[in-house]
């Protein structure tokens, strides 16, 4: 429920003062859908001390801010070798809040944060909040000022609900806003949004997140101007060298070779008979 270290590549430590979530696409019990890794996780360790009853029944654990404040800054330092994020060197630490569930859930009242937002303020972390309802967030930051250490993601997993990013891009006093597309339900044209958003997610393990990946690469340079390389262009310029290369040079020789021997007549210069 709470970790200092985490194997999450974006991100140094997870915290969870909330925990649960009303459904999603990811979760819906009553149809038979359990994709979502904090359901199943809840459904796991439920009634036991510092979790839920059941998942669709969020709760707070806002005792666990105690902890948050205590955790040590690493602006400045090196990530340690054990957790292998050299990228993460010299930042702030980066923690994900409510990994296990959706701070601005349905069921919660919308303003649950409101009274922690100075003491969060103050810290020298760097708080990542992931929803799946960023026209919550929207109304909540719209009442109360979003402290610059927040960074705002929303979650899409297919053209579906491509619109939350529009909620999301609508959310006022945001530092850092972005898109997490995990997991890949089906394809989605980010092309709208880009260079907008930041993208997480995890390896391109599907057709969907490889396409939808290379599409986000490719509109993000084209709006920076730095040419791309792509398979589909790389390839021809592989195949044309390996056949009009090699294979081309290995037919002349061969030809070469054969040839005086085929039709018993010298070539008419040696030199050609030997390169």
């Amino acid at each position: 429920v709470m970790s200092l270290h985490t194997k999450i590549e974006w991100c140094d430590s997870t915290l969870n003062p909330q925990m649960g979530c009303d459904g999603c696409e990811l979760w819906n019990r009553k149809q038979g859908v359990r994709r979502c890794y904090a359901g199943q996780l809840t459904d796991r360790w439920a009634n036991h001390p510092g979790w839920p009853r059941v998942f669709e029944e969020p709760k707070l654990f806002l005792d666990r801010l105690d902890d948050l404040e205590r955790w040590p800054d690493l602006r400045g330092t090196k990530r340690p070798t054990s957790d292998a994020k050299p990228w993460l060197d010299g930042l702030p630490r980066l923690v994900f809040l409510c990994d296990m569930g959706d701070p601005w859930t349905e069921s919660l009242p919308l303003d649950w944060l409101a009274p922690h937002l100075d003491r969060l303020a103050a810290l020298p972390h760097i708080l990542i909040w992931l929803t799946k309802r960023p026209h919550r967030a929207r109304q909540f930051f719209t009442a109360h000022p979003a402290p610059r250490n927040f960074w705002l993601l929303a979650s899409v997993t297919s053209q579906a609900n491509i619109h939350r990013l529009d909620d999301l891009l609508a959310t006022p006093g945001i530092s850092v806003r972005g898109c997490s597309y995990e997991p890949a339900l089906g394809p989605v044209d980010f092309t709208k949004h880009i260079p907008q958003f930041a993208v997480c997610g995890p390896n391109a393990s599907s057709r969907e997140q490889v396409k939808a990946l290379s599409q986000l690469a490719r509109a993000g340079l084209d709006h920076l101007g730095i040419p791309y390389l792509t398979f589909s262009r790389l390839r021809p310029v592989h195949t044309n060298a390996v056949i009009f290369a090699f294979v081309g040079n290995w037919m002349f020789l061969c030809i070469y070779y054969s040839l005086q021997r085929l039709c018993k007549a010298r070539m008419y210069s040696d030199l050609l008979s030997k390169l």
